[in-house]
């Protein structure tokens, strides 16, 4: 059930259409609409995230500490590249004169 205006705080802005206000009576009834809108979000059920497929035209499920992890890695390597080369430049260099 949405909250009227009166019930919501002065600094919530209700001009933004996105976002939606909810008031439940116990844990429950919060669950099991949270997990009623992400099956209808992503097509998959939140018991089974662990197993999530994406599905086309549907919301996926990002794990933003995996994508941290990776792009340090990444730059890690590019780093050790970038050394290598340039240790292989100086070495190799061809002196022509």
């Amino acid at each position: 059930m949405k909250l009227p205006e009166s019930q919501l705080g002065e600094d919530i802005d209700l001009s933004d259409s996105t976002v939606n206000f909810y008031e439940f009576y116990n844990r429950t009834d919060a669950q099991a609409n949270f997990e009623k809108r992400f099956f209808e979000k992503t097509s998959n059920k939140w018991v089974d995230h662990d197993y999530f497929k994406e599905k086309p035209g549907k919301f996926v499920l990002l794990n933003k500490d995996k994508k941290v992890k990776q792009l340090k890695e990444a730059q890690d390597l590019e780093q050790e590249l970038l050394e290598v080369i340039s240790e292989s430049e100086q070495k190799f260099a061809c002196r022509l004169d």
